[in-house]
């Protein structure tokens, strides 16, 4: 890319230049990856079991929260225009769940 340090170019700049997206989209594009393969598999499987398991019992604590993993998967659902209340039927078709997630804004 013929650019030295003493060109003083923004690492921003660097990386649209190299059409490389920055560490939070691809991070974003790996968990979603994730979350669409673990919605394909078998319900039996005890990953499954606990990524779509819900407390019965016990609340959080009052003030402010650390988001947890599902918090933070929908946010990146709605990066990318994914509808977080049809994303799970979506995930079961291999294709359109990568075409989804690859529309990161």
């Amino acid at each position: 890319m013929n650019i030295s340090w003493s060109h003083r170019v923004r690492n921003t700049e660097v990386l649209r230049r190299a059409g490389v997206g920055g560490i939070e989209a691809y991070l974003m594009r790996r968990q979603l990856r994730w979350c669409g393969h673990v919605m394909r598999m078998s319900d039996e499987r005890i990953t499954k079991r606990i990524f779509c398991s819900e407390l019965q019992t016990g609340k959080r604590k009052s003030g402010g929260q650390f988001l947890r993993y599902k918090d933070v998967q929908k946010r990146h659902m709605k990066k990318c225009n994914i509808d977080t209340s049809r994303w799970e039927a979506q995930a079961q078709n291999r294709l359109e769940w990568r075409r989804l997630r690859l529309k990161t804004v």
